[in-house]
Parts: C-alpha cells; sequence; structure tokens
C-alpha cells in the first residue's frame, strides 16, 4: 500500500506474504523483508532516495503537515496499526524536536495477529511464573 511501483511489486512476490514482519529500506542498501522465521535481504534491489521519498510522501498522503507531531517522534501510525519508523537529520529549536528532514532510511513494522500466541506463550514459561500468574489472578478476584 505504501510503495512505489518498484518496492509493491517485489514485497508482493516475496514467498511467504502474509509472514512478513517487517520491511527495511535503507538508501544505498538492498531491501530487507523479515518475516516470522527469517530474514531475506534483495539484493536484485537497491534502495534510492526516491525510493524513501515515494514511500514516505505515500505514507503521509502526500501531507507530511498533518503527520507533524508523529513525525517529530520519528514514526507515523498509519492504517492497519502499522508503524514507519524513520531516520534523517533531526532539526531543533529550543532544545525541542522541530523536523526531521534528509529521511535516509524506513522501517516498516507490520502488525499482524498471531493465532493462540498467549497459549504458546504461557507454554514456554516455567513454574514460577505461572504460579505468581495464578496467585495474582486469585488476589485479584478477591478483592
Amino acid at each position: 500500500e505504501y510503495f512505489n511501483l518498484k518496492i509493491k511489486e517485489k514485497v508482493k512476490r516475496c514467498p511467504e506474504y502474509n509472514k512478513i514482519t517487517e520491511i527495511r529500506m535503507r538508501v544505498n542498501s538492498p531491501l530487507i523483508i523479515n518475516k516470522v522465521n527469517s530474514e531475506e535481504v534483495f539484493r536484485d534491489v537497491i534502495i534510492s532516495e526516491d525510493d524513501i521519498s515515494d514511500t514516505f510522501n505515500i505514507a503521509t498522503d502526500y501531507s507530511a503537515y498533518a503527520f507533524e507531531d508523529n513525525i517529530k517522534e520519528g514514526f507515523l501510525s498509519v492504517p492497519g496499526g502499522h508503524r514507519i519508523g524513520f531516520g534523517g537529520v533531526i532539526v531543533k529549536e529550543n532544545n525541542r524536536i522541530k523536523a526531521i528532514k534528509n529521511i535516509k532510511f524506513l522501517n516498516i513494522r507490520v502488525c499482524r495477529q498471531i493465532e493462540n500466541y498467549g497459549e504458546m506463550l504461557y507454554e514456554k514459561t516455567n513454574f514460577a511464573i505461572k504460579f505468581s500468574i495464578f496467585l495474582s489472578i486469585i488476589v485479584k478476584t478477591q478483592n
């Protein structure tokens, strides 16, 4: 959704597209896609300044001003719960971040639901943690 055609085509053709958790774009570096259990480096796609600019402009709907507060924090929250982190040159005024310019990298974190994650996490915890969770539930229900 947030990419120019060059990047969009590569992302959509990525094996196990539905397992993508993160997309990394850094100027003059290959596109990197992290999935649930792996990382794939696409050396045939070198990220340009235009790729970064296009992605940023698409993500902000060509209105960075509307996202000014988020931009000062170094990330954008976009529909679907995804986050786009970025880095560049910080412009300060009166010891406060006024803007970020010359953005050189983007890190898109893809929000996705992991079915039964709570159960998997619970199974991997040790007895002491399970017991403390059990006790806190009892104490909470008795109050």
